[in-house]
């Protein structure tokens, strides 16, 4: 299937062919809001998915389902807004300066003993130490803070694995080694409480959010308050997104944060995320400069490009998603159009 969009002297139009959908429309589906929350699910059982599934806690928690985005969410970091609610999910594209983070910036909860749990999805990840996608805490205005992220690095073993970071100042000591692939759902949760076992600060887990495997009853990824920057990290809980240009772009399905001074709220999960969406185009899809005419989309998509609308079509190559035309080779009109397997 494909979706459609035209440039031509500085306007954009979307086109629809019978038969094919828009990039960026998503088909209404009223039963993703209706799936109950503990399907299959004994409460009182102590191997949950979700540890704090039906319990009553201090926090905060959105499953995105909204027709827009709660007001408390704020972006921070170069990268402006590059987060899009929708269908269920937000979409997670920023990349541009480091650090990036959109956190929960409602006023009154503890900047410092803080736990976040969230279900996320990497779509499209290109290797290298500046592309990063996960939750994060104590994130200051200016968007640095305490992170635990997706790892794509060749020059760590294993490759693909998870760790923290400390925004501008140190990688965690160690990596929880566990594999991880695009496309597949995962739980992440990650705390920080000052010695809270006695001699660590930070806490990490990682396991599979297929509604099957329960949560690990420990933590698989701590970081000793000896070997821990200082000061400490305070300010607000959230989500990390890529940094200097990285391409990292994920989906979150629900997102928890539990801090003092939060509403008592009890933790309700969905059993199953939406279903995968149609990659889309960003920002209307075109986005123009004085020397450059870019192109940008989020998810797995093919870029083909045409002079006309009935075509040819022909096939961009691009590793970034995203494609850069010098205004000085401009045409008349082209048209965009993103593939994709259904």
């Amino acid at each position: 299937m494909a979706g459609c969009l035209f440039r031509a002297a500085g306007r954009q139009f979307r086109w629809r062919q019978p038969g094919a959908s828009i990039i960026g429309k998503v088909p209404d589906d009223s039963s993703q809001g209706a799936r109950p929350a503990y399907a299959g699910v004994n409460l009182l059982q102590t191997n949950k998915p979700l540890a704090d599934l039906g319990d009553t806690v201090s926090g905060f928690q959105d499953n995105f389902s909204g027709a827009t985005r709660n007001t408390n969410w704020v972006a921070l970091g170069a990268g402006g807004d590059g987060y899009l609610q929708q269908g269920g999910l937000l979409k997670v594209f920023a990349s541009h300066g480091d650090p990036n983070h959109l956190v929960y910036q409602r006023p009154g909860y503890s900047n410092d003993v803080q736990e976040v749990l969230a279900r996320i999805r990497v779509v499209v990840f290109q290797g290298g130490d500046a592309s990063r996608a996960g939750i994060g805490l104590g994130i200051g205005t200016d968007s640095q803070g305490l992170n635990f992220l997706f790892r794509d690095y060749t020059n760590e073993a294993p490759v693909r694995h998870f760790q923290f970071r400390d925004d501008g100042r140190a990688w965690g000591p160690t990596s929880l080694t566990s594999a991880w692939t695009n496309n597949t759902w995962y739980w992440l949760r990650l705390r920080q409480d000052p010695r809270m076992d006695g001699s660590n600060t930070v806490f990490g887990k990682v396991w599979l959010a297929d509604w099957v495997t329960p949560e690990p009853a420990g933590w698989q990824l701590t970081w000793a308050d000896s070997a821990l920057p200082t000061p400490h990290r305070t300010g607000y809980a959230g989500l990390t997104a890529s940094s200097n240009d990285g391409l990292a772009q994920y989906e979150v399905s629900y997102f928890l944060l539990k801090a003092a001074g939060l509403p008592s709220i009890q933790g309700s999960a969905a059993a199953s995320p939406p279903a995968i969406q149609p990659p889309l185009f960003i920002g209307g899809g075109v986005t123009a400069s004085p020397t450059n005419v870019i192109v940008n989309w989020f998810g797995s998509g093919a870029l083909v490009a045409s002079d006309a609308v009935t075509g040819p079509w022909t096939n961009v190559v691009s590793t970034t998603n995203s494609y850069v035309t010098p205004v000085s080779r401009l045409k008349a009109a082209e048209f965009y159009r993103l593939q994709y397997a259904q």
